[in-house]
């Protein structure tokens, strides 16, 4: 997984600063969950609401919770879940009031 900003140096925490200009969030291929219930960072890393892009695929992902997306309800442009598990769109999607891009190819959507 990576986490791709647009000042490189706003993401390094451990020196005390915050990650307030990160755009884009690369969790691809971690495999780690079935189910997204939450996206939360340490309280001493900042809030995650700057987030424009956010890439789940390739996860085997097959739910995402609307606690997970909330923090991204009004920053979040485009949403990649391609190459999981889901059988049809969550519908927790429907917090992200300014998506305007959505990735969902290779799923078991009906």
């Amino acid at each position: 997984a990576s986490m791709d900003t647009a000042a490189h140096h706003d993401v390094d925490s451990g020196a005390g600063k915050k990650l307030c200009n990160l755009s884009r969030m690369n969790l691809r291929g971690n495999f780690v969950l079935s189910s997204l219930s939450s996206l939360a960072v340490p309280p001493r890393a900042g809030s995650i609401s700057s987030i424009l892009h956010l890439d789940l695929s390739r996860n085997e992902l097959w739910g995402i919770s609307a606690d997970a997306l909330q923090p991204l309800s009004t920053s979040l442009l485009t949403l990649d879940i391609s190459r999981n598990w889901f059988e049809s769109l969550p519908e927790s999607i429907g917090v992200l009031q300014e998506l305007k891009e959505l990735r969902a190819s290779h799923n078991l959507l009906k």
